[in-house]
Formats: C-alpha cells, structure tokens, sequence
C-alpha cells in the first residue's frame, strides 16, 4: 500500500526527473571533447601596415640621403680657378678692369689707360699699394698697360717673366717715369722728389710729346719709351 502510494505521488516523479537529467549532463561532459585553441590570425589590416620605424619606399626617403660626404660641395678652386690664378687673368678681364687672382681691386681707384716701360732695373711688383706684399720684379725695358690708379700706385698688366703669360699687380710711379731729370721744357709739367724729379705732359698726339726725346703718347699722356 505504501509502495503503491510512492509510485503515484508527484514528488517523486519529479525527484526522479531531476537526477535523470543530472545523470544525463554528468554523461555528455565527461564524453565532450575538449574544445581545441582557436588560432589568432593576424587582421589583413595589420599585416599591411607598415612599420613606423622604416619609409614607405625609396620617394620617401630625404633629398639629401644620397649625398656623400664627399660630395658635399667645397670653397676649394676649381682646375679652371687655378689656371686663371696662373694666367693672372685674361685679357677681357684685364680690359674692363677686373683684379686678377690675388691682387687686390681698391674701392677708391681711378681706371686709367696707356702703356709704360720700366724705367728702372728692377721694379717690385705688389699685391695691393703699400701692402709690402712683393709678387715679383719686372726687369727695365718690360712693358706695361696701366688699367687703375690710386695715388701715386698704378695696377697694371705685364707678361709676367717667369711663365710668359699675363699678370697684374701695383707698381709705384717711380718705376715707370722715365730719367730723372732737374727740370722739363715750359709745356711740360715737373714732379719732384727727394731723387730727383720727372717730366709729364698730356698728350693727343705723337707730336704733342716732341719736346723730350724718346718720349711718346699713349693713354693720354707722355711716356718714355728709350732705353
């Protein structure tokens, strides 16, 4: 009688319900297989991207990146630089006045033209007037083309008698006036100092120089030109 009111009575159907389907879980995890890792992929995005530490490609890379330290450009003369610096100029140059290489061009001279003679045994040539800076000596005879003058010194061109190419420097008017003299005829102007002075007329003409001998014109002026 008992066992037939346990049978029908609801709590235990439900009780029996329960641990069937306790059972029934315990069964299904201890059969499951385990779930195997899912692999991390790498996104196509980040796989792409480019790293920040290296340019994108070779346009992006500075202007300069090429440019060795050797080539970087220099003040050191050129062969072309130093062959003028030989040449002491051309002779375009020399005609629009242009120092060359080394002798200085003053702010305050005065162009000028004419040639000269060497008038005494050895004339020292300069670098600058007055700078006792002495580039050579011009024997007598050596003529030479005044191109600017700043008080009593004159740039000038020669042939330089070492290379036979020509050169410019500054000379002193002393080295050029021809023989001292004591005095000039009435037309002529007389310049003097302590060796002695030196005669000087301005002049158009060949005969406009006629009045001293060996003297003749260039430039506008007299110059000697004997021996």
């Amino acid at each position: 009688m008992v066992g037939a009111v346990l049978l029908g009575c609801p709590w235990l159907e439900k009780k029996k319900s329960g641990d069937k389907a306790a059972a029934s879980a315990s069964v299904s995890a201890s059969v499951a297989p385990a779930p195997s890792p899912v692999p991390i992929a790498s996104s196509p995005s980040a796989s792409a991207a480019p790293s920040a530490s290296a340019p994108e490609s070779a346009d992006d890379e500075p202007a300069d990146a090429s440019i060795g330290a050797g080539d970087a450009p220099t003040d050191a003369p050129s062969d072309v630089d130093a062959r003028t610096d030989a040449d002491g100029g051309d002779a375009k140059a020399r005609d629009a006045g242009k120092a060359s290489p080394g002798v200085k061009k003053l702010d305050d001279e005065v162009p000028v033209k004419g040639k000269r003679k060497i008038t005494v045994d050895d004339a020292n040539v300069h670098r600058a007037p007055k700078d006792g800076v002495m580039m050579l000596t011009l024997p007598k005879g050596t003529e030479i083309k005044l191109i600017a003058q700043y008080l009593d010194w004159y740039r000038v061109s020669f042939l330089d008698p070492q290379t036979g190419k020509r050169a410019q420097g500054w000379v002193y008017v002393t080295n050029f006036i021809g023989p001292r003299r004591k005095s000039c005829p009435e037309t002529w102007t007389y310049h003097y100092d302590k060796d002695g002075g030196w005669c000087e007329r301005e002049c158009s003409k060949k005969g406009d120089c006629k009045g001293l001998k060996d003297y003749r014109c260039s430039g506008g002026s007299c110059y000697y030109d004997g021996e």
